[in-house]
């Protein structure tokens, strides 16, 4: 009775770890694909951001040129700008830590955890 469970223990042993080789596999498929849609999303972000940073830039230059000339002083001008991203510094410092990286957090998660149900 040994001799006929001997080869079939042979056999099982060899199947259960062609299947953790498969699972393995996938599961670093899995972290691959993963990472390609968070990475080329992040990267997508960045230009969006790039280029929304550029518009902004040229709008508030723009903006300071104008209000120089409203108020006669280019120092008075570009002053009103600076004042202004100054408190705009001041409320993303005060909210950052409550909104943003929450917000940033979440969003990670959320990426890195989309189907997860069909992997396993």
């Amino acid at each position: 009775m040994e001799t006929r469970d001997k080869p079939y223990l042979t056999d099982v042993k060899k199947e259960l770890s062609e299947y953790l080789e498969l699972r393995l596999e996938v599961l670093k498929l899995s972290a691959y694909e993963k990472t390609a849609r968070v990475s080329s999303s992040t990267a997508s972000v960045l230009v969006l951001i790039f280029l929304g940073l550029f518009f902004l830039l040229f709008l508030f230059v723009t903006l300071g040129f104008y209000l120089a000339k409203v108020t006669g002083s280019y120092t008075t001008g570009f002053g009103i700008i600076s004042v202004f991203y100054f408190v705009l510094l001041l409320v993303f410092v005060a909210i950052r830590k409550k909104v943003f990286e929450k917000f940033l957090a979440n969003k990670i998660v959320e990426a890195l955890t989309e189907d997860e149900e069909t992997v396993s």
